[in-house]
């Protein structure tokens, strides 16, 4: 029944898309869904670029600032650094960077970061895709992780994740691991040698998730990855 009902909103384009990351990837997308016809909200947490955006100024050379300024008098375009409209969106698209680090493979810092946001806000019947470029397995066991999390600590009546206790997330770090190990198994043919799971960068949490005290948790929390 959600399902369908999520299918109908995008066909008869009333769904609200929301885009997480507003760069060469993320800007272009949601300009386009808003030339579209969709009404979309984009996701960004440096500020001065937000006001750019609004005031109808691209930053991205593949998207004319004339397109930005056409979504925004359509009504259909708006940059914020509040995160709780995600709770307004009916798709969630994450496309925040993943660089690489010294040892080649991608930070996964920024992903987490948009989960730990989206998990804040989430309500049943939204479609949530990562656009993110990284490694096999990450949108089914890293994103999954997050999810289940969040289901546990909704069912305990605790409405952070962070908070929800050491144990609940170790048990579901145990479980993201043993996935992992599995998948890596599957697709060492075929993919090559996979690197073990990147550890966090403590600076991209902070950035996304602006109380110390609760990105401190955060970040102690994923390094047991």
């Amino acid at each position: 029944m959600v399902k369908d009902e999520l299918k109908n909103l995008i066909t008869e384009k009333t769904a609200r898309i929301g885009v997480i990351g507003l760069g060469y990837v993320g800007l272009p997308l949601i300009i386009e869904f808003a030339l579209k016809g969709y009404a979309t909200v984009g996701f960004e947490v440096d500020a001065k670029k937000v006001d750019a955006m609004n005031q109808g100024t691209s930053h991205i050379v593949d998207v004319p600032s004339e397109n930005v300024q056409k979504a925004i008098a359509d009504g259909k375009f708006s940059a914020t650094t509040d995160f709780s409209e995600l709770k307004n969106c009916d798709v969630i698209i994450i496309c925040v960077p993943t660089p690489l680090r010294k040892t080649k493979d991608p930070d996964m810092s920024y992903i987490l970061a948009a989960g730990e946001q989206i998990k804040k806000y989430a309500r049943r019947g939204q479609l949530v895709i990562l656009e993110s470029t990284t490694y096999p397995g990450t949108t089914r066991f890293c994103i999954q992780t997050l999810s289940i999390m969040f289901t546990r600590s909704a069912r305990r009546g605790s409405p952070k994740l962070v908070n929800c206790g050491k144990t609940l997330f170790v048990r579901s770090i145990s479980e993201w691991r043993t996935k992992w190990r599995r998948s890596a198994t599957r697709s060492a043919s075929t993919a090559g040698k996979l690197s073990a799971p990147p550890r966090p960068n403590r600076s991209a949490l902070c950035r996304f998730i602006p109380d110390p005290e609760s990105a401190g948790t955060a970040f102690r929390s994923i390094r047991i990855i």
